[in-house]
């Protein structure tokens, strides 16, 4: 009896081992996966550091932190400041910072927003979820973070809601979570979908050719 116990507990450990080396197997090779489609993506917004007192007014970079980080693209000037820190960093997403001690640039933000309400009913990952949904509302989700099938995003990584009524975005519905999301969270800075980084980069270009 103990030899016929013993046998079927090795072959319960055996079985436990050969299903823990599947599941790693399988982990290593999504999360890498994931990790490549985020760098091919080239939707997330990089930025280069400078010195806030070189771009604001002495008495208003005086209550902010020492460092600004400017939208690459666009010639260093407030509008493009994506936001501060009293940390300097040599990464262009930002990974090397604290989230924590990183202060958004409202204007910016306030900017972004805009970009992504005036865009939304052109995206097709909205669009498509749209379709799906029929009626209700439906996030419009940074697209920086692992996305799980079926659950809803942190709201640090949600942008805003769109209202649908028939499988359709309903135009000008477009609601930001301004309080909630967050520009730079431990997965770097924002990431917009469907290219609405280009078309942000390019409102501010346009703006220094007037």
């Amino acid at each position: 009896v103990d030899t016929h116990r013993a046998e079927k507990w090795q072959h319960v450990l055996t079985t436990l081992i050969v299903i823990a080396a599947n599941m790693f197997r399988l982990l290593s090779t999504v999360r890498p996966s994931f990790l490549l489609r985020s760098q091919r993506s080239g939707r997330r917004l990089h930025v280069h550091v400078a010195l806030t007192k070189e771009l604001l007014p002495a008495e208003k970079a005086e209550q902010l932190p020492r460092y600004c980080y400017c939208l690459d693209g666009v010639t260093d000037k407030v509008s493009s400041i994506v936001g501060f820190s009293d940390s300097k960093s040599t990464d262009s997403q930002l990974l090397d910072l604290e989230p924590n001690d990183f202060v958004a640039n409202q204007p910016f933000v306030t900017r972004m927003h805009r970009v992504v309400a005036d865009h939304v009913c052109h995206c097709p990952l909205t669009c498509e979820a749209a379709r799906v949904q029929k009626q209700g509302y439906v996030h419009v989700a940074d697209e920086r973070a692992t996305k799980f099938p079926g659950r809803i995003p942190l709201p640090q990584d949600i942008l805003g809601t769109v209202e649908i009524q028939h499988g359709r975005i309903l135009p000008g519905s477009y609601q930001p979570m301004s309080q909630a999301h967050r520009l730079l969270t431990s997965h770097g800075l924002t990431e917009l979908p469907c290219g609405m980084e280009e078309r942000l980069v390019a409102e501010l270009v346009a703006e220094e050719d007037v």
